[in-house]
């Protein structure tokens, strides 16, 4: 019984060819097969459809009145279906070379005209005859490189930020980004440098061939896609691209931005954050305020993860994550992600922040945040507002005025979340998202230190 092709593709059983027994040549047929991993067995065929007739030779020495073409020594296999040209149908070829023509006609005649003007004459409609024109392959490829290169350069739709930007069309800039302007668009977009050029895209992690969109409007998606959480199928017609690409680009480009961004040292010591301090006079400025806040996630399947990421205090699956603001009201820290069940104490032991904290530095929290004990060996104060072990106790008046200062310093931390939740895509994170789930709470939080008025100067 005749062994079926080893290629790819192929399920022919006619007769085939044995790999070479030099390890070389046999190499490269199955490079030139695409299995790079395979290992042939000694029944392994490749039929002759992927060889060409010159790969043939008629042996000399043969008695047989008919003898069989043999294979030549060195020939590699080099037919295959991904190497087969797809071309034009015939009435397409034809359409482009009267469209050519018409374009050479045209002009050859305004030249003419041009140089020997004559009266306009009245003329009825010219029947033009479609002659066959040879095109030569070069000419096809220029082409189609010009047809690609247009592809990149020119908007495909009016959703794009070449019109987003535009004095009439603010409100839906802002409304879709959160950007108050096409200058403030490119800011942010400019921050992430020329490699926005050269993006290996997920997931082959190699270069588009031709990049339907430009990076700047492939950024516009990713924006479009956490300011207001549209669904892959609604961008997709916004954009006018496919939804297997919305999803490659959003993916490619959150963790490009993650990257970026990460980059950055939004970290603001003490020294700095008393100068820029916007509500001293109430309180001393903290080197940093935290608070914790959590996304919505879908119910894992796994018994373990539903336990790890279900939240009493919102009693449904979540992400937790810590962020850190300083006194001139920027964020300066955001955490990675944990599961919903940890605690605010347990998630700052962990997130690192006490790392970046100094000899002499005061971090403002809740009094959900027990974590006097860990930073007194830094000697770093802990400040947050009283509150009563008994129920029959009552505050001392010092007390109660500083929890009151204390707490309307920490409400400029509740703000700032709020302003990162504005992000829509925050609101809920969908299964097939939270792996992605730190970067992107990391990127919403980054992107909201970028809005202007973050806090309100009184």
């Amino acid at each position: 019984m005749p062994q079926c092709c080893v290629v790819p593709l192929c399920s022919s059983r006619t007769s085939g060819h044995r790999f070479p027994k030099d390890s070389l040549m046999r190499k490269k047929w199955i490079i030139a097969i695409r299995r790079d991993k395979y290992v042939p067995t000694i029944n392994a065929r490749i039929c002759n459809k992927h060889f060409v007739k010159t790969d043939y030779v008629l042996p000399l020495d043969s008695n047989v009145k008919n003898p069989k073409p043999r294979l030549k020594k060195n020939v590699i296999p080099s037919q295959f279906s991904w190497t087969e040209k797809k071309r034009e149908s015939a009435k397409q070829r034809k359409e482009r070379m009267i469209k050519r023509a018409l374009r050479k006609e045209s002009s050859h005649l305004s030249s003419i005209s041009s140089s020997n003007p004559v009266p306009p004459e009245p003329c009825d409609e010219v029947e033009v005859e479609s002659t066959p024109i040879e095109i030569n392959d070069h000419e096809d490829e220029l082409i189609d490189k010009c047809d690609a290169s247009t592809m990149t350069s020119t908007p495909l739709n009016s959703f794009c930020i070449e019109n987003l930007q535009c004095e009439s069309k603010l409100e839906e800039l802002k409304f879709y980004t959160g950007f108050d302007s096409g200058e403030h668009f490119w800011l942010v977009f400019n921050i992430l440098g020329p490699a926005v050029n050269h993006l290996l895209y997920y997931p082959t992690g190699s270069k588009m061939s031709v990049r339907v969109l430009t990076p700047a409007n492939e950024f516009l998606l990713t924006i479009v896609k956490l300011r207001r959480n549209m669904i892959n199928k609604e961008l997709s017609f916004k954009f006018d691209i496919s939804e297997a690409l919305v999803s490659r680009i959003f993916i490619t480009w959150i963790n490009f931005i993650y990257c970026q961004f990460r980059e950055l040292n939004i970290w603001i010591p003490l020294n700095i954050a008393k100068e820029n301090a916007k509500f001293k006079g109430r309180q001393c400025a903290s080197t940093v305020i935290i608070d914790c806040t959590e996304v919505k996630i879908d119910q894992p399947k796994n018994p373990v993860s539903q336990q790890l990421t279900y939240s009493t205090y919102k009693s449904c699956n979540t992400l937790k994550v810590l962020v850190g603001i300083s006194s001139t009201g920027s964020i300066s820290f955001v955490s990675d992600s944990y599961g919903g069940s940890i605690s605010d104490r347990c998630l700052f032991e962990k997130c690192g922040l006490s790392n970046l904290l100094e000899k002499n530095d005061i971090v403002l929290a809740d009094r959900g945040f027990q974590i006097q004990d860990i930073l007194a060996s830094k000697d770093v104060t802990v400040n947050m507002p009283d509150f009563l072990k008994n129920k029959s106790d009552q505050l001392e008046p010092h007390q109660l005025c500083r929890s009151k200062k204390i707490s309307s310093n920490r409400i400029h931390i509740e703000r700032v979340i709020g302003l990162g939740k504005t992000y829509k895509i925050l609101k809920y994170l969908s299964s097939n998202l939270v792996p992605l789930g730190s970067r992107i709470i990391f990127v919403c939080f980054m992107l909201a230190n970028f809005r202007s008025n973050i806090m309100d100067k009184n």
